[in-house]
């Protein structure tokens, strides 16, 4: 078993910086999480996540009726729906890219370093595309985050189709109705590189896996100690760091 995280996308990334032990947990030992407490509205954030996006990937491919949430992204979805029948939209692809950021097929486990999953991605033309991730849940307060997520789309995009010379990313944030675009040259997206291949390379090659405990982390941890459990989690008990 290897003793290192062989392979990162932003989500594990973004783990491995919050709290490397987590990472260790989940990534290397596999350690099982226990069910999530009952969701006080009856339907977790991540479920009802989940069935947003089924729903819309499920209208484009097979014309199901749009879910509530949905309903301003209609004229959007119908647009996305049109260019999948036309043979240019992806839905729900996973790309995947080697240590030298070259595309792999998504079964090639040996060589298998980056995964970058999408909502949706439509390749206008050859020169031009647009990624798509539909965001449930709060905008406010993750600004940061998701701007480094579409800088890694962006910067996968432009590694996977290279006559590609400009993308769109649009972030979809059905709870709030907004739409969030942002354009980037190649240039301008591979200013971006060495700072995700630094990051990424420090997390697919420590073996000294340091908890960072503080509140905030510790919170939504599955591992901490068991009286630690709250209304978001059940903590197994695997870490002793736990605060």
């Amino acid at each position: 078993m290897s003793d290192t995280i062989r392979a990162w996308s932003f989500s594990a990334l973004s783990l491995f910086e919050t709290c490397p032990l987590h990472a260790k947990y989940s990534k290397v030992d596999k350690v099982p999480e226990l069910p999530r407490p009952s969701a006080p509205s009856g339907e977790h954030a991540n479920d009802r996540g989940t069935r947003i996006h089924e729903n819309m990937e499920h209208h484009v491919r097979n014309n199901v009726s749009l879910v509530r949430e949905l309903k301003t992204f209609a004229p959007d979805i119908q647009a996305l729906k049109h260019f999948h029948d036309k043979g240019q939209a992806e839905l729900e692809n996973m790309w995947c890219f080697n240590q030298d950021w070259q595309p792999v097929h998504e079964q090639d486990y040996q060589n298998i370093w980056l995964r970058v999953k999408l909502d949706a991605f439509v390749l206008l033309e050859k020169e031009r595309g647009v990624v798509i991730d539909l965001k449930t849940g709060k905008r406010f307060g993750n600004e940061v985050k998701h701007a480094q997520q579409i800088q890694l789309y962006a910067l996968a995009a432009f590694f996977r189709y290279p006559d590609l010379e400009r993308i769109v990313v649009e972030l979809w944030y059905p709870d709030v109705d907004e739409l969030v675009s942002t354009i980037y040259s190649r240039n301008q997206a591979m200013k971006f590189f060495s700072s995700f291949n630094e990051r990424a390379l420090k997390m697919t090659s420590t073996t000294d896996f340091i908890p960072k405990a503080n509140i905030n982390a510790c919170r939504f941890c599955p591992y901490g100690p068991k009286e630690a459990s709250n209304k978001w989690v059940n903590k197994s008990g695997h870490c002793p760091h736990g605060v």
